[in-house]
């Protein structure tokens, strides 16, 4: 299947990943290693759901029924080991979406809500643009290995003024899938304040290593499962962010049935057309796939980390356990906020985050997207090293 790992040309479809590179790294012939999507096309089944749905010729409201709830929950019990009741099931226009409604569901204004930083920048979005407080718990690195402060934690959940953390799991851009233990540790002190744990487990089926499987947070018992909300969606394993469709699990009832009052509220209506038949058909039919984009992501991963170690000795690259992105510590170099970003677009001609967007502890990081050919990686790598070279 290594064909199907060959990078498509996306110009010309709206992509917002190519529409936002910076002209000067287009000059340069580079491409954009930024957006989390894939530069490779889903798997050919659901391409094919897709296109049968597209020749039915009624593209009508369309809702999550038995066949499409089935298909969730026989995926999670497959690869998570988790049993889900179907009617746990709540379905948002992407994850983003639903971490806007947990918090205005569950939290008023004024109140804090927990952050682990380094984060994905919709997390400090999402509670800065709903009123909500910031409150950050840094996550603690040594030698580009990231572990919980469960210590500030404590003192921060023991706030009453703080009713909501939200837990990326794995961590995006770290790449830590969590251990069982330390997803315990954090759901007991968040139960014991009464803080509300919202998992973000978008990049649930990108654990890449045997060793740390990942953990969904409602599986490691009652009342863990009883104070949180886990979202998952599909769009990262199968490169599919474009049908906004996430599957949003709540097992407490009384907690899902706050959040299913909010999404009326919020004016929310059934899944997008094509995202029922591509849901169905991902979950059913495209292990084979999903498995093989795995193998793809892995040898990437290697790859990228054997050529920085190569070529740019003094960077730190976190080890990779989860997600597809890679995150490279170039502090050495001195640079941060708008002096790094013009470093890496006008001497280098990259296009990767600035760490900066993930928290003041991410500066002078850069996250590379790997879902692309293995040589785009090589050759970013390589202006990046001539860049440094030349200062």
């Amino acid at each position: 299947m290594e064909n199907l790992f060959t990078r498509v040309d996306r110009s010309g479809t709206g992509s917002e990943k190519w529409a936002i590179m910076p002209q000067c790294v287009r000059e340069k012939g580079g491409m954009p290693l930024s957006v989390a999507d894939m530069e490779v096309p889903t798997a050919p089944v659901i391409i094919d759901a897709m296109v049968d749905a597209a020749k039915h010729g009624v593209v009508g409201y369309t809702g999550p029924d038995a066949e499409y709830l089935s298909a969730v929950c026989g995926w999670i019990r497959r690869h998570h080991g988790y049993e889900v009741a179907p009617e746990a099931i709540s379905c948002t226009f992407g994850v983003v979406a639903a971490l806007n409604v947990c918090i205005r569901t569950y939290t008023k204004e004024g109140d804090g809500v927990i952050i682990q930083t380094p984060v994905y920048p919709p997390f400090h979005n999402a509670v800065k643009q709903n009123g909500r407080v910031l409150v950050e718990n840094p996550l603690i690195c040594k030698d580009g290995v990231y572990t919980m402060d469960f210590e500030d934690l404590r003192v921060k959940a023991a706030d009453p003024n703080n009713k909501m953390l939200i837990l990326c799991s794995p961590h995006n851009p770290i790449g830590r899938v969590w251990t069982k233990e330390e997803l315990m540790e954090l759901g007991r002190i968040c139960k014991e304040n009464g803080v509300l744990v919202i998992s973000d487990e978008i990049h649930y089926d990108l654990a890449l290593t045997e060793e740390k499987p990942h953990h969904m947070f409602g599986s490691l018992g009652k009342e863990f499962e009883d104070n949180c909300v886990m979202c998952t969606a599909l769009s990262k394993t199968f490169n599919l962010a474009g049908l906004h469709c996430s599957n949003i699990l709540i097992p407490n009832e009384e907690l899902r049935k706050q959040f299913k009052a909010r999404v009326a509220i919020e004016g929310f209506s059934g899944i997008p057309y094509f995202a029922y038949k591509a849901t169905i058909a991902a979950y059913t039919k495209a292990d084979d796939w999903y498995f093989s984009m795995l193998d793809f992501i892995r040898a990437n991963a290697k790859a990228c980390a054997d050529h920085i170690a190569k070529r740019i000795p003094q960077a730190v690259v976190s080890p990779l356990e989860g997600t597809y992105l890679l995150w490279v510590d170039l502090t050495f170099l001195g640079l941060t906020g708008d002096a790094f970003s013009d470093f890496l677009c006008s001497e280098a001609g990259i296009c990767v985050n600035n760490g900066g967007r993930f928290g003041i502890m991410g500066e002078g990081f850069i996250r590379i997207n790997l879902a692309t050919e293995a040589k785009d990686l090589i050759y970013a790598i390589d202006c990046l090293a001539d860049a440094i070279g030349r200062r």
